[in-house]
């Protein structure tokens, strides 16, 4: 564990240890603060490293546009959902996590959509005659 937290930058130490340690157990948060304080880093870096965080979490929250809600909803079922599972995936490697999570939901209200419109289309034709 110390060798992992040894290769990890300033900016994914000071991450670990005061944006997301949540996400981590108590074994690494320790292993990685012992890394941190050995690094004896001045003033201007830890600065700096706010910084870097304040707009990582800048990223993470930022919602996902009506323009692309749209198109997660209109083109959910397109391809069986791969172009939606496909941008998921590029925003959680971004780092945006409220926009992943919106693109998802959208894509999935959409396919709700266009099933529940299937079915409909599908039973009218009984009660119209």
């Amino acid at each position: 564990m110390r060798l992992a937290m040894a290769n990890k930058t300033d900016e994914e130490l000071y991450d670990i240890l005061y944006v997301h340690s949540g996400d981590y157990t108590t074994d690494a948060l320790e292993s990685a603060r012992e890394e941190f304080v050995g690094r004896k880093l001045d003033a201007s870096t830890l600065g700096g490293l706010c910084t870097t965080t304040e707009v990582l979490l800048q990223r993470e929250a930022e919602p996902l546009g009506w323009p692309l809600r749209m198109v997660a909803f209109f083109f959910s079922t397109l391809f069986f959902g791969i172009p939606v599972l496909l941008a998921h995936r590029h925003y959680v490697e971004q780092g945006a996590k409220r926009k992943a999570r919106e693109w998802g939901r959208w894509g999935l209200i959409g396919f709700a959509f266009y099933v529940t419109l299937s079915v409909i289309m599908a039973i009218s034709p009984r009660f119209i005659k």
